[in-house]
């Protein structure tokens, strides 16, 4: 490596990648002190291959002797990260546009468990495709099958595979799809950033060593399609096929030791095609956080595939930037849906955000068939409505939070609750007679999350009968005399689902 520390700033973190790859990240950098240090890089013998902003960030781009240096300054937050790879491939990636010979296309493979896949047509004919998802053979079926469906050419032809980070859901499957299919596609490019899994590497991201086998069968079985790779670093921009990929996050930001969630290491890119932006999340967390400093209204996109297949890892500030008008989920519509709930623990406020706080005009999801967009492509005059009437159909199934009972006797009062929710219900049981002096109100009790549960309400073992506010006589001294018929109204926190030995009267 010929590259020598900048002195500027203070140096908050140097990292190893891996395959002599090394990162330096300062802070407290000022603007004049950054650009002395990149013409004292000229003068060492380094020459600029590139020179660009995104955003209002400089990036530059040297090479010596087969080594690259990625330089890129964040005036914002008076940052700098420092990228030394040994391999300066990355320059000599040229691609032309072809024929335009069709529509390009977004497509979302459905999967047997998502994961992530997704093809990109490009207009030449020639594919992008994200991941590929889980080793499942039935979703590499899917995958070969997409590709030659959509593909003009005899062979499919995938200009760039990307693999956003090393979790099983998103690269086993390139390796099943390569060994059964050896001859069904061509690969030209790789584009990734995985840690080698040499003992000193790998060690460094615990979570992976389990993991160990299967990405040296990923690197082999890339080798064994011939096609050039490279590792891709934040600020990178990829010209191909007509689109434009922006690495907006990568393991530069985030590879801070030990990693112990991969998702960390999540490839956030920016896809343009045809005017068009796309913003691919990956599973990103950490580094969603970031997003919105780093980069401000450049993260402005039309198409949004959100976060970690929308568990966890969003940003309410990132999302109002980007602004989509459609989002594309990986994830089964029943996950989504139900969980886009306050009565879910996943179900986090950056995600509630996004389909009751924004102008998103179009949600998909998994579990439908393969989602397919024409690029570029327009939301539908009504998608709006309809995803928010299938929020409420979700909502529903839950059940309701106050249910009524009539004409019931203390021989009646044996229930069962089932609460589908990731919250535990806290109810309230109301008995109404005839003669008000007999009125029972808030016998309480609670219903476990993701449970069903049975419960005599006059047993003070299983509820708590002394929480009573208008009689002087607790359900515990007085209980509820035999054969005389009441009213039991339950109010629940949250949707339950009540069955007692008479159907309800009335649920809401």
């Amino acid at each position: 490596m010929n590259f020598s520390e900048f002195k500027i700033g203070t140096l908050l973190r140097f990292e190893d990648e891996g395959a002599g790859c090394f990162v330096y990240e300062y802070s407290n950098v000022r603007e004049r002190e950054y650009f002395a240090s990149l013409s004292e890089l000229s003068k060492q013998g380094y020459t600029k291959k590139e020179e660009y902003e995104i955003w209002v960030n400089s990036f530059s781009a040297f090479e010596k002797d087969g080594e690259l240096v990625l330089c890129s300054y964040y005036p914002k937050s008076h940052k700098a990260i420092i990228v030394s790879e040994p391999n300066s491939a990355y320059f000599g990636l040229a691609d032309t546009v072809g024929t335009k010979l069709v529509t390009p296309l977004f497509t979302q493979i459905d999967l047997e468990d998502f994961g992530e896949s997704v093809v990109v047509r490009l207009s030449d004919g020639r594919f992008i495709v994200y991941d590929g998802g889980r080793e499942f053979e039935p979703d590499a079926d899917k995958l070969v099958k997409c590709l030659c469906e959509q593909s003009p050419h005899e062979v499919p032809v995938v200009a760039a595979w990307i693999m956003t980070h090393p979790h099983c859901d998103h690269y086993r499957c390139f390796v099943v799809a390569q060994r059964k299919y050896p001859d069904a596609f061509t690969v030209e490019r790789f584009i990734y950033n995985f840690t080698d899994t040499e003992d000193k590497d790998i060690e460094r991201i615990p979570t992976l060593i389990k993991d160990r086998e299967w990405l040296c069968d990923f690197e082999k079985a890339v080798a064994e399609t011939g096609a050039s790779v490279y590792r891709a670093h934040t600020g990178q921009v990829y010209n191909i096929g007509g689109a434009c990929l922006e690495v907006l996050s990568s393991p530069d930001n985030t590879l801070i030791p030990p990693v112990k969630d991969v998702n960390a290491l999540s490839l956030v890119i920016k896809m343009t095609i045809d005017g068009q932006a796309i913003m691919m999340c990956a599973d990103s967390n950490l580094n969603m956080t970031t997003l919105a400093e780093d980069f401000g209204g450049h993260l402005k996109s039309d198409i949004l595939q959100p976060t970690h297949h929308m568990f966890v890892g969003g940003d309410i500030e990132t999302y109002n930037l980007i602004d989509p008008k459609v989002c594309v989920v990986p994830s089964f519509e029943a996950d989504v849906f139900a969980r886009i709930s306050p009565y879910q623990n996943k179900c986090k406020k950056e995600n509630l955000h996004l389909f009751y706080g924004m102008n998103v005009e179009e949600f998909y999801t998994g579990s439908t068939g393969n989602v397919v967009l024409p690029l570029p492509y327009t939301p539908k005059q009504n998608g709006r409505r309809e995803y928010i009437e299938k929020l409420a159909s979700y909502r529903k199934a839950l059940g309701a939070e106050s249910w009524y009972f009539m004409d019931m006797t203390a021989e009646d009062c044996e229930f069962t609750f089932l609460n589908t929710t990731a919250e535990a219900a806290n109810v309230s049981a109301d008995l109404y007679f005839e003669d008000i002096a007999n009125i029972l109100l808030s016998i309480k009790f609670t219903v476990p999350s993701m449970r069903t549960k049975r419960i005599n309400i006059l047993n003070t073992e299983e509820v708590d009968g002394n929480a009573l506010y208008y009689n002087n006589h607790s359900l515990a001294k007085k209980g509820v005399a035999e054969g005389v018929p009441f009213t039991v109204s339950f109010k629940s926190d949250i949707p339950i689902v009540i069955k007692g030995k008479k159907p309800a009267d009335y649920h809401s």
